[in-house]
C-alpha cells in the first residue's frame, strides 16, 4: 500500500468512525428512554445502589450512569453517558483493528447525496467499493475472501518465518 492509498484509507475510516459516533450521539440525544434504561436507573442509580451485584445490573454502567447524572444532571442523555463513552470505545478499537489488518473498503447503502459530500470534503472514493444494499456488499466480501483463501488476489498480510511453537 502506498503512502497515499495509506492516507485515503485513513480519511476514509476516520470519516465512517466520525460518522457512526455522531449518529449515536444524534440517536440518543433524540430517542426516547427505553424500558431497560429507565429500569436501571430506577432500580440501582437512583437509589444508590450502582454497585450491588444483580444479574441486571451491569455495575461499571450503572456507576457511570450514577457520576454522569450526579455531575450533569438528570436527563436521557446523560443517562446515555456510559453507552456512548462505550460506544467510542467500540468505534475507536474498530478503527485501529481495520488499520492493522490494511482492510479493504466496501461500503454499502450509500447514496448519491452522500458520495457528493465525501467527494466534496476530499474524499476519494476511487479505491472504495461501493454497493447498493448490504446483501450485495456480503457477496462481495465472501467473494473477495474466497478469492484471497484460493491464491488469486494477493493478501494484505505478510507471512514470516518465525520461531516454531511447541
Amino acid at each position: 500500500m502506498t503512502a497515499a492509498e495509506s492516507s485515503r484509507s485513513r480519511l476514509i475510516l476516520g470519516s465512517a468512525a466520525v460518522f457512526a459516533m455522531a449518529w449515536a450521539v444524534a440517536r440518543a440525544y433524540v430517542q426516547s428512554i427505553t424500558i431497560d434504561e429507565a429500569d436501571t436507573y430506577n432500580s440501582f442509580v437512583f437509589r444508590q445502589l450502582y454497585l450491588w451485584w444483580a444479574a441486571n445490573n451491569h455495575i461499571v454502567n450503572s456507576t457511570l450512569m450514577y457520576g454522569f447524572t450526579e455531575w450533569l444532571g438528570t436527563s436521557q442523555f446523560t443517562v446515555r453517558l456510559p453507552a456512548l463513552l462505550g460506544a467510542a470505545l467500540y468505534i475507536a478499537a474498530v478503527y485501529r483493528l481495520c488499520r492493522l489488518l490494511g482492510a479493504s473498503i466496501i461500503m454499502t447503502g450509500l447514496s448519491h447525496g452522500i458520495a457528493d459530500v465525501l467527494v466534496s470534503f476530499g474524499i476519494d472514493l476511487g479505491r472504495v467499493t461501493s454497493l447498493g444494499d448490504l446483501q450485495s456488499g456480503m457477496e462481495e466480501a465472501e467473494r473477495l475472501l474466497a478469492a484471497d483463501a484460493r491464491g488469486w488476489a494477493p493478501s494484505p498480510f505478510k507471512v514470516t518465518d518465525g520461531p516454531a511453537l511447541g
